[in-house]
């Protein structure tokens, strides 16, 4: 018999046996029947029939053997009592930190445009009589201790000889330890880093109201509004909040970086399109990143970058189904920056690209517009222009929250679908009721609040623009929050004079961006040494800046920035710098001071702290350059 024969017969066979199989033969007609309809689907599944029988028996012949090395008890017991969790957090705080934790002023009584703090010891101790050129006092103040020679480093960049690390000023034993403030008496101060521009809060009427208030509703609302419901001054702020930007409706909420985190996942969801400022707040930040949806960055102010980006996302929008909510992002005026976008062509790019506006007004409100209405008011743009517009209530208002004015229809999504509305403690009524009171008060003397403002601002401005070959403003003119960086120039200079650079600084990290903008991905460059470190050991840091052919370290900046901040305090001016948590934001921020200019100060005043101001820039930086 032929092989032919052989298979022929065999198959005759098995038909005959599936023959007396109850119910064999409606199953041969069904996958006759399925083959003659879809081949392919015959094929597939016997494909995967054939991959689940290897798959079973390959997991089976898996299991069956032994891939690990068995520990005897001992073993176990010896690795178990050898691990150690890592620590929660680092055990010891590196120099920067510290100076950051220790030179926190304390501040005794209200918190006004003059206030009164105590008065901590000299950042850098030195005796009276040293003539040292590390003496603070001299141009020639030394930031040594944040720069270093190769000679100092190893091979695989670890510190070993720090001779020139930490000068003999830099006390770190005594400078950096936690200081007994209640050992010290008071002293009164020019406050240039209060956000509460007017200092409503210390009106008599204000805080007349604000005892009554307490003592009617008590200190606080201890839960959500749509658990307890709304109190009747909630109520009465978000209208009245509402007749003042000119919107239909306003809802408020505790906290004012809640609100910008709250806001944008309430109306953005993954799949959905945002486009911002490159520069935009931290809050907003992480407003997107909870969202979840595609994020596309613009350069700071720039119009034609941002067209660009709205022109591809649109047309790219437009071969996508189904089609997605897009969103602009926008702040009235920046916070990291102080700088004031021009939101008349922003809306008509916003119009012709069909993308919905998100205003963050937390610094332009009271500082712009009619009677600080805002930037809205400032252009003569119809409110209702504008989607969704956002902001605090303790910048201007001096109180606190925050708040989101729109259409009924945005404002009652929030209602119900805002995180920070849905489940935090509603505003406290003295807070709601105080924020009102400070509308009333820019509602009948704005004219005259924000002329006094503006005198004060170009005052600083003034003085602060004869050190122009030291410094650069980076705000607008009309902006009470003034962003002082020191000039690349200038910082190379001042680091080369009081000691050798670290050859090679840069960022141990690069973004790779595509065409929109958008962040793909992050090329790790390993791990950069510090200059020092306070327990002897080298420590990294994640991003670091690379300035053209010298490499400045970020924690000098900042360090430099600190002492420009101590000789001001001591000499009566309370200003900050641009702090924040650098693992946490989209982008490196430039260190710089902040100094922001109140109203209730006279125009002498302001030119007096300005100068103040001006001749610590000039000591720790040079005068001339």
């Amino acid at each position: 018999m032929s092989g032919l024969e052989k298979i022929n017969a065999t198959l005759h066979w098995l038909s005959g046996l599936s023959e007396r199989v109850p119910g064999a033969a409606m199953v041969g007609r069904y996958i006759q029947r399925s083959h003659q309809n879809d081949p392919v689907r015959t094929a597939l599944e016997i494909g995967l029939a054939l991959f689940a029988i290897r798959y079973f028996l390959a997991s089976r012949k898996a299991v069956s053997k032994r891939t690990y090395v068995p520990f005897t008890e001992k073993e176990v017991d010896e690795l178990v009592e050898d691990w150690y969790p890592e620590p929660l957090v680092p055990e010891s705080l590196d120099l920067v930190q510290r100076m950051q934790l220790s030179r926190n002023p304390i501040l005794v009584g209200a918190n006004g445009p003059k206030t009164h703090i105590t008065s901590p010891p000299p950042l850098y101790p030195v005796a009276a009589d040293d003539a040292s050129p590390h003496s603070p006092s001299s141009p020639g103040t030394d930031s040594a201790s944040l720069v270093t020679s190769s000679s100092d480093l190893s091979s695989d960049g670890e510190l070993i000889a720090p001779h020139n690390a930490i000068p003999p000023h830099y006390s770190v034993s005594k400078a950096f330890e936690p200081i007994d403030y209640a050992a010290f008496s008071t002293k009164e101060v020019v406050n240039f880093a209060l956000p509460s521009l007017y200092s409503f809060d210390q009106r008599p009427e204000v805080k007349a109201n604000a005892i009554r208030i307490t003592r009617e509703y008590g200190v606080g609302v201890c839960g959500p509004t749509g658990f307890y419901g709304y109190l009747d001054v909630q109520i009465s702020l978000e209208k009245r909040m509402a007749a003042f930007l000119g919107t239909e409706d306003v809802v408020i909420y505790t906290q004012a970086l809640a609100t910008a985190t709250s806001v944008l996942p309430a109306f953005c969801k993954r799949g959905d399109i945002v486009v911002a400022d490159q520069s935009v707040n931290f809050a907003i930040q992480k407003g997107i990143q909870i969202s979840r949806c595609t994020a596309h960055y613009f350069a700071h102010n720039d119009l034609r970058d941002l067209e660009n980006i709205l022109e591809k996302v649109y047309t790219s929008s437009l071969k996508r189904k189904p089609l997605t909510r897009h969103f602009l992002v926008i702040e009235g005026i920046y916070d990291a920056t102080g700088q004031i976008p021009n939101v008349p062509e922003i809306l008509k790019l916003a119009k012709k690209y069909k993308f919905r506006i998100i205003l963050d007004q937390t610094w332009s409100l009271g500082v712009l517009g009619d009677k600080g209405k805002g930037i809205l008011s400032r252009y003569n743009i119809d409110p209702t222009d504008i989607d969704i517009t956002i902001g605090s209530l303790a910048h201007s208002l001096g109180s606190g929250g925050g708040f989101c004015a729109g259409s009924n229809d945005v404002v009652a999504h929030q209602r119900i679908n805002s995180p920070a509305v849905v489940f935090s403690a509603a505003l406290p009524a003295v807070l709601a009721n105080s924020a009102e009171k400070s509308l009333d008060l820019l509602e009948s003397e704005g004219d005259k609040l924000l002329a006094d403002l503006q005198k004060n601002i170009q005052a600083v401005r003034a003085v602060l623009s004869k050190v122009s070959n030291l410094i650069k403003i980076m705000s607008d003119p009309d902006s009470p929050l003034i962003i002082v960086q020191v000039k690349h120039e200038v910082l190379i200079s001042v680091l080369k004079r009081r000691g050798p650079l670290v050859p090679e600084i840069s960022y141990d990290e690069t973004f790779e961006v595509n065409g929109l903008g958008q962040l793909k991905r992050r090329v790790s460059a390993g791990k950069i040494p510090l200059p020092f470190s306070l327990s002897g050991k080298s420590t990294t840091h994640r991003r670091r800046r690379a300035l053209s052919n010298s490499k400045v370290t970020y924690d000098a900046e900042r360090v430099i920035l600190q002492e420009i901040i101590d000789l001001c305090l001591q000499d009566g001016v309370l200003l900050s710098r641009q702090i924040a948590i650098e693992s946490l934001e989209r982008r490196p921020i430039k260190p710089a001071l902040k100094i922001i200019v109140p109203q209730g100060l006279t125009v002498k005043e302001c030119e007096k702290s300005a100068n103040v101001v001006k001749s610590a820039l000039q000591k720790v930086l040079g005068k001339k350059h």
